[in-house]
């Protein structure tokens, strides 16, 4: 297996220098879901060291319909690695392994739904004792580009893996056997700069992964960019094109409950996925006045008669809070 597919380099595992930009952010973001259990969630830290701070999301959605869930906006010194009081992702061989740990009070949430109205999920939800360890080993190449085309972003790549560890939840310990992806981006992150985004990743198995973002960066609904990549019989093959229809449920995009996309690769072949929200967090991102809705959801992907869990990432810019 090659390690990197793309322009970036071994290197760009590690951290990077910050720019002076306001905005600068290093950030990491793993997802892993269990296809047995329908059970799953992410991780991500977003360092902005220029702000002082990192941005620290841990959520969980449980088997029984029910969601862990801690945000943090951490302080920090630095850019030296990914690491908070409750969180840490730490690269242990680059290009295949890391390690991630999540261990501290998080909110039992009836359903990550009730993220909709943060202050209220978080007033009358307990809070209970996490402790998240996991592996998380490569099945696919790096790939990814540095600087990253059509953004203001200085690189980004990502690597389907298989993620193994353990959940422990009040003293109750359960087994992870996952899939998952994993991202590493670095440079502004402007999150009201973009008008609407629809990223999905799925692994479907060892042999078998999609990623791909379509970002408008106006509402002209025809222009819009593709980027992202399938996985497939030990080679990587860049999407050029593709196309989404999505369904919501409520007038305000908050909540998707579908999507079917189609994906058009280098090679000349194309693939049709279609998506179903199993759960989905409701969170948002304010500054200056303006509001991006971001729903992230646990989907069940269909594709080339294969079945998957992933994460589908809605982001939406909203009114003017």
């Amino acid at each position: 297996m090659v390690d990197v597919f793309g322009n970036i380099e071994m290197d760009d595992e590690g951290m990077h220098a910050s720019s002076d930009h306001p905005q600068f952010n290093e950030s990491t973001l793993l997802t892993m879901f269990d296809l047995e259990t329908g059970a799953g969630g992410f991780l991500r830290i977003g360092n902005r060291p220029n702000e002082g701070h990192a941005e620290a999301t841990f959520c969980w959605f449980q088997s029984d319909g029910s969601a862990l869930f801690s945000f943090d906006r951490a302080p920090i010194r630095g850019n030296d690695r990914f690491q908070t009081a409750q969180m840490a992702v730490d690269l242990v061989e680059p290009g295949r392994t890391v390690r991630a740990a999540f261990r501290g009070d998080a909110h039992h949430l009836a359903s990550a739904r009730d993220l909709v109205v943060p202050k209220r999920a978080f007033t009358t939800s307990p809070k209970v004792d996490v402790q998240l360890e996991l592996t998380l080993n490569g099945v696919s190449p790096l790939y990814g580009w540095t600087p990253f085309p059509g953004l203001d972003v200085g690189g980004h790549y990502e690597q389907h893996m298989r993620a193994e560890g353990l959940l422990t939840v009040a003293g109750g310990a359960v087994p992870i056997h996952a899939l998952g992806n994993r991202d590493h981006s670095w440079g502004p992150r402007v999150w009201q700069a973009t008008h609407a985004d629809r990223t999905l990743w799925c692994t479907f198995g060892d042999d078998f992964g999609i990623a791909t973002a379509l970002t408008w960066r106006s509402p002209f609904p025809d222009e819009y960019e593709v980027i992202g990549y399938v996985w497939r019989h030990g080679t990587m093959i860049r999407i050029v094109d593709a196309s989404i229809h999505s369904q919501f449920e409520d007038p305000g995009r908050l909540f998707h409950t579908g999507f079917d996309l189609r994906l058009h690769l280098e090679d000349g072949a194309s693939l049709a996925v279609q998506g179903r929200t199993l759960q989905i967090a409701p969170l948002r991102h304010r500054r200056n006045n303006q509001v991006t809705h971001i729903g992230w959801a646990m989907a069940e992907f269909a594709c080339d008669g294969r079945k998957g869990l992933g994460l589908s990432e809605f982001m939406d810019l909203g009114r003017t809070a």
